[in-house]
This record gives structure tokens, C-alpha cells and sequence, in this order.
């Protein structure tokens, strides 16, 4: 294992040629990086070739200075090249920090180069993907670190870049440029209102058992907050088609249909409760206050909604579902999480508070290690995890920690 300083010198502070000849030679690059306003030409085109390898992928934070039109021209030439998105955005604007007025950013700058025959590079330091940044125009200081998998104390390091890695683009959404306009208003830029509207305003979530065959039903919400009924209404303007997302709660598949907001109204104005809440498919929202987070309500199997839950709801709303507009998405958690502060449109908590879990569950050796890293992440980026790891598990803990998905790195 090797450590070099990024820059080499004072004098000659660019990382610039030393960037893109890594990217040429490496197999894959994953990261995380703050700013990005490089186009798609940027290192000889290096970063774009990377970036359409199928391990590759690089999140980004939304705030300025990033670049989302350039973004957006990485993404539509590297479809043509990959199926599965390989640039993720995070949108952590929503939430305060704790004991500040200042949003949340993600600020980290890690690269992981993996160079073929078990040989990997680690860049970690202040270097975001900005021309100033890389070319020295700023002062910047990284630390590259080259190593081989077989060396017990790189693969440790090792390990632990990829599943913080993997954690932060779990927090992230796959960069779409049809959604800059959301973007861009979630950083304070003017954009035009009908826009904005029919992107940040139109999705509602749900969960529920076979979400994969709602098309054509109509379905009830009923909810206990009799204010909430403007904020739907205002957001329906004209009939317009919303968007229902729907997690299948047993498959930990994702569904997004098309919808219609049919009719909504007070309960109390309701003259025959046996026409409207008799034999649907319904589910309730109950919250004590508006900013309340809640996790999305579960949608009920078709049967009559209970007298004593009418009571206590204050409106309801009928939605037809028209169709799917994916064919099922396999998840951990609910993607775009903070595209709108109205929890009503976006009911999901934060991954990020979840992310510590307690471990009574699985096996001694899982109880007794002395934990450094616990992250909730994809099954199949578990898989891999394990795949490289040194440590020596049974194939009870193995099978215990797919369930959960969990990972945890011993001290």
C-alpha cells in the first residue's frame, strides 16, 4: 500500500492529466463529490467513458456550484451506453441540521478506482469536479492511496470506502434531467411555476401487497387532518394525472401508476356512507400535526371501511388508477424522499435516521463484534461486500444479514 499527497507540489498543483489518466485505466469508478460543473469534453472525455462502465457511478450535491446542464448531457449520451443510471443527486435540502439554520449538504469527496487484477485507488480530500478544483486554480489537498485487495489492511480500508459509498448513494436519487426544474426550485432559482408544479407536486405514496396489479382500480385515502383536503385539491388543478407511487411491502418492489384524484370531500359532507366506503381498497393517514412525518400509509385489501375510522377521518378521497409507468423497481427504501417539504405528497421519513440498527437479531458473532460502520444497504451491494471480506462468517450470520440487509465492519 502506498500513500502520495494530490497536489505533488505547491508549484504545480493540477490534478487535472493525473485524473484523466486514471480514468482511462481504471475498470470502474465510484464517488462522491460535492460540486460538478465539468461538461461532458472535461478529461478527454476519460470521466464520460468511465461513467458508461457498468460499476460506475458518482453522487453529487444539488446545491450551486453544480451544473445541472451538464449534467444532463452526461446522462442522455451515457444512455446510449448503459441501462442503470451511473450519476445520483442528492436533495437534502427539506431538513435543517439539528443545532444550525443551514441545510444539509453532501460534502464528501471520495473516489474508488478499481484498476483491474485486484489493484484499487482511493482518492479522498477536498477536490470537487470543478475546473478550479482540478486544474489548481484553488488550493486543494488530497491523499491517494493505492493498494491490492490481498493486503489485509488496504481490504479493510477498502471495504469500508465502498459501503460508505454505497450508503451515500442510498440516500441519493439517479440524476434526472427531467427533473431539474425541481432541482433548481429546491435551490431557490426561478422556474417556471407549471413546471415546477407538475414535477414537485404530483406524487403520493403508499404501500400495500401485490402493488404490482392496481391498474384500473379505484381506491379510497381517508385521512384524519381536515386541512390537508385544500392542500390535494390545490394540486389536482383541472384533473390533471398524478403520479401514485406504491412499495410492495413483500417483494420490497417499487410501482409507480399514473392516477386521477376522482372525488374528494369532507367525510361529513358525505350523505351515504354505504355508497363510498363500501367494499374498496382504502387506506387511512393519521397524523397529529401537518409537519408530522409519517411513514406511507398501507392500502387495505378490498373490504368496507370501519365505522369507527370514518369517525375519526375528516376527509376522503377516491383515486382512479389508470396504469404503470414502470415495470417494478427493487429497493431498500423510498426514493425521492425530499423533493417537497408537504409530507402529504412525499409521507416518507428520512433513510437517514434509520440507518442505526440494533443487532439482538442475529447470531453471536454478530452480537459480539465491536461495530464500526452499521449501514442499511441494497441486497446485492451486501452480496459483493461480502464476496471481498476477509472476515470469516457462518452461513446463518451470511443469510441474517442478507434478510436485513445489513452490513457491519468490526473495528
Amino acid at each position: 500500500m502506498t500513500i502520495d499527497l494530490l497536489p505533488s507540489s505547491p508549484t504545480n498543483r493540477s490534478v487535472y492529466d493525473l485524473l484523466a489518466d486514471t480514468l482511462s485505466n481504471c475498470q470502474s469508478v465510484r464517488g462522491s463529490i460535492a460540486f460538478w460543473t465539468l461538461p461532458v469534453g472535461a478529461l478527454g472525455r476519460q470521466l464520460f467513458s468511465a461513467l458508461c462502465r457498468p460499476e460506475s457511478s458518482i453522487c453529487v450535491d444539488f446545491h450551486i456550484p453544480t451544473n445541472f446542464d451538464h449534467l444532463t448531457d452526461f446522462v442522455q449520451q451515457i444512455r446510449g451506453h448503459r441501462v442503470s443510471p451511473s450519476l445520483f443527486v442528492f436533495l437534502k435540502k427539506a431538513v435543517k441540521s439539528n443545532n444550525s439554520d443551514s441545510p444539509v449538504m453532501l460534502h464528501t469527496k471520495i473516489l474508488l478506482f478499481d484498476m483491474g487484477n485486484q489493484n484499487w485507488q482511493i482518492w479522498i480530500g477536498s477536490h470537487n469536479f470543478t475546473g478550479n478544483a482540478l486544474h489548481g486554480l484553488n488550493l486543494e489537498g488530497s491523499i491517494c492511496i493505492k493498494g491490492s485487495s490481498d493486503e489485509p489492511g488496504f481490504c479493510d480500508l477498502l471495504i469500508k470506502i465502498k459501503s460508505y459509498l454505497i450508503y451515500i448513494q442510498s440516500l441519493c436519487e439517479h440524476f434526472d434531467p427531467e427533473r431539474v426544474p425541481v432541482y433548481k426550485s429546491l435551490r431557490g432559482e426561478d422556474v417556471d411555476i407549471n413546471i415546477a408544479d407538475s414535477l414537485i407536486r404530483r406524487i403520493l405514496t403508499l404501500q400495500s401487497e401485490a402493488a404490482n396489479s392496481l391498474a384500473g382500480q379505484t381506491i379510497i385515502l381517508l385521512g384524519n387532518l381536515r386541512e390537508e383536503l385544500g392542500s390535494i385539491r390545490s394540486k389536482n388543478r383541472g384533473g390533471s394525472l398524478v403520479l401514485l407511487r406504491v412499495r410492495d411491502v413483500i417483494t420490497k418492489k417499487q410501482y409507480t401508476y399514473e392516477a386521477y384524484l376522482r372525488a374528494t370531500d369532507y367525510v361529513d359532507n358525505v350523505a351515504s356512507s354505504d355508497v363510498v366506503f363500501k367494499q374498496r381498497r382504502w387506506a387511512y393517514r393519521e397524523i397529529e400535526k401537518k409537519s408530522q412525518k409519517i411513514s406511507p400509509p398501507f392500502l387495505q385489501p378490498s373490504q368496507d371501511v370501519d365505522n369507527q375510522l370514518i369517525e375519526r377521518s375528516g376527509y376522503y378521497v377516491n383515486i382512479q388508477i389508470i396504469g404503470l409507468v414502470n415495470k417494478g423497481e427493487k429497493v431498500s427504501y423510498f426514493t425521492y424522499p425530499e423533493t417537497n417539504s408537504d409530507n402529504l405528497w412525499e409521507p416518507v421519513r428520512r433513510f437517514a435516521e434509520e440507518t442505526h440498527v440494533s443487532m439482538p437479531d442475529f447470531d453471536d458473532h454478530f452480537r459480539n463484534a465491536d461495530a464500526d460502520f452499521a449501514y442499511q444497504v441494497p441486497r446485492q451491494d451486501v452480496e459483493e461486500l461480502i464476496s471481498i471480506s476477509p472476515i470469516e462468517w457462518t452461513d446463518d450470520f451470511i443469510d441474517g444479514i442478507l434478510e436485513k440487509q445489513i452490513v457491519v465492519f468490526e473495528k
